[in-house]
């Protein structure tokens, strides 16, 4: 609402993906870990993107996607801070974008 586009992003592991062997299997395609909570469940008109590095930058189509929904300011929130988080916003940064990352809906 407000204007603002609403986007999920979030691991989507196979089951024998290789990032197992550094971390503790987790969100595996399909199961309860990969699930957003209740209280987050998206709209329709949300997108969710799919990612299995670190960074939701790494999805080949992502920056193209943002910049083609005229994003220019990514407010970022997450569960992974010292991981996913830093690693998107790194990125985001990368790629021209402003980003704030929303600490009190950031954990880890």
């Amino acid at each position: 609402q407000n204007g603002c586009k609403v986007l999920y992003c979030g691991d989507a592991h196979d089951p024998e993906d290789e990032e197992f062997a550094q971390y503790p299997a987790h969100c595996v395609k399909g199961t309860w870990g990969q699930a957003i909570v209740s209280e987050l469940r998206r709209t329709e008109d949300e997108i969710l993107v799919e990612k299995q590095k670190f960074s939701v930058f790494s999805v080949d189509y992502f920056a193209n996607m943002m910049k083609e929904l005229g994003i220019d300011r990514i407010f970022m929130v997450g569960v992974a801070t010292d991981i996913c988080v830093r690693n998107s916003a790194t990125d985001a940064l990368a790629h021209k974008f402003k980003v704030t990352v929303i600490l009190d809906a950031t954990k880890s």
